[in-house]
């Protein structure tokens, strides 16, 4: 039985997908998720199948985002939440699925508004440094006159406390969150909670 629809996986990842790249898709997780399980996951059943497809959904989606690194990316998530469901004798307890796919190392920079200057503009300090696993790429660049403006969109896992005007600092640079963060929430698929927002790109971290 099929795990995802191409319809599934349209609303899971707000684009359009053809039925060709649904087809690429889905036959590069299937073969993923078969080495990690061990097994076929489409025969799968009960509490099984619905901790595969969360799996696999999850999987296509970062296949979906970077078919180049599909085989790292895909395979090394599915093996861990399978190591986790074998180690847990409820099947679907403490399972985080999106969060295994987030291989990146963020700090959350909280700021607030602090005194302000001789035209009323309050300054941004620093109020608290949280740090997070995340997903971060870029989703475009754009070269105008006189700079280039680099937009990056960024995953955290679900709750993560974000507003518009923090920062992130990741890999030596530093980025400032651009608008209000997406709760992505999606009925039937519980373990793929996360939050979203974009970011631009402000310079690198000051060492000093």
């Amino acid at each position: 039985m099929t795990l995802f629809t191409v319809d599934d996986l349209a609303t899971l990842a707000g684009m359009e997908v053809s039925d060709e790249r649904y087809g690429a898709v889905y036959r590069t997780v299937l073969g993923l998720v078969r080495e990690a399980y061990g097994a076929d996951p489409e025969a799968a059943t009960g509490d099984a199948r619905q901790v595969i497809v969360s799996v696999s959904v999850a999987v296509a989606l970062r296949v979906l985002s970077n078919p180049l690194g599909a085989r790292s990316m895909g395979l090394g998530a599915a093996n861990v939440v399978f190591y986790r469901i074998r180690a847990d004798s409820n099947i679907r307890g403490g399972i985080d699925l999106i969060t295994a796919l987030m291989n990146d190392n963020v700090v959350i920079v909280r700021l607030s508004d602090g005194a302000t200057d001789e035209y009323g503009r309050p300054s941004r300090d620093e109020a608290e440094r949280l740090n997070s696993r995340a997903r971060i790429e870029q989703r475009s660049s754009q070269e105008g006159e006189a700079f280039t403006t680099d937009v990056w969109r960024i995953a955290l896992p679900a709750n993560s406390q974000i507003d518009a005007g923090d920062e992130i600092e990741y890999q030596g640079k530093r980025f400032s969150v651009i608008n209000a963060p997406d709760n992505l929430s999606i009925q039937g698929f519980p373990f793929l909670d996360r939050v979203e927002t974009d970011l631009r790109y402000v310079g690198t971290i000051d060492a000093t």
